[in-house]
């Protein structure tokens, strides 16, 4: 009689719920979910939602470090003990790759990105998606470029509404071309073609409003994209939102 040999798949890290969503100007909510460590050694289990405090420190489920700051990105993290002593939760950090863990955790999970604004107030904004792929749209554009009419490739620094990692960016596109055949052009950071990976123009001589999608990539941890236009051509770019790979 031949005995069943069990099939067993190697760990990937995967995310499952976990959905982040604005509570309030200093706090967040996130869903229960699971998730694989950064390591991939470990599952991190919220069994419950938790709110994330961003006015407190130092626990679970509030900022690591410090207190919370004005125009600032901040992580947000699953976090969870190996052992299973304490109850997972989640945690703010400035940090992308190492958080400050409190007491007693060892493991953590980023799955998301949140940003303050002047008044040191989250910025309200949506999060979508169950799985490794997540959407996030801001309630209220970010300007990023204003009558921009750079004629050839020039990079665009979105570390004011981007997480520090490759993603999409969606952009509130307004494009004012001098001619019915001109088209605004982009490029991820770092490419050296000679012409645009994306396109945007509705073949008409007038000004144009729309969105289009943009592959971001890093400058020494910093998100940004090229653009071009066709001389005497203007564009302005609103960061409505992005898409990104946990």
């Amino acid at each position: 009689m031949s005995v069943n040999i069990p099939i067993v798949n190697a760990p990937n890290l995967y995310v499952d719920n976990l959905q982040i969503a604005w509570a309030s100007n200093t706090a967040l909510t996130g869903a229960a979910g699971a998730a694989r460590d950064s390591t991939n050694a470990n599952d991190i289990i919220l069994s419950s939602s938790v709110t994330i405090n961003g006015g407190a420190q130092g626990a679970i489920n509030r900022l690591d470090t410090g207190t919370l700051a004005a125009s600032t990105r901040y992580n947000v993290f699953a976090v969870g003990d190996s052992t299973g002593n304490n109850t997972a939760g989640a945690l703010l950090s400035t940090s992308l790759t190492a958080p400050t863990l409190p007491i007693g955790y060892d493991m953590f999970r980023r799955i998301g990105t949140v940003f303050t604004d002047g008044s040191v107030h989250f910025l309200l904004g949506w999060w979508y998606g169950n799985g490794n792929s997540r959407t996030f749209y801001y309630d209220v554009g970010i300007s990023e470029l204003s009558g921009g009419s750079s004629a050839t490739f020039a990079a665009l620094d979105l570390a004011t509404s981007l997480p520090a990692v490759r993603c999409q960016a969606i952009f509130d596109a307004t494009y004012t071309p001098n001619g019915a055949t001109d088209v605004a052009e982009f490029l991820p950071f770092g490419s050296s073609a000679t012409s645009g990976m994306i396109r945007f123009g509705y073949g008409v001589a007038g000004a144009q409003v729309g969105m289009v999608t943009v592959p971001v990539a890093l400058d020494s941890g910093v998100p940004k994209v090229q653009y071009k236009v066709t001389a005497g051509d203007t564009l302005t770019l609103l960061t409505s939102g992005y898409i990104e790979s946990l």
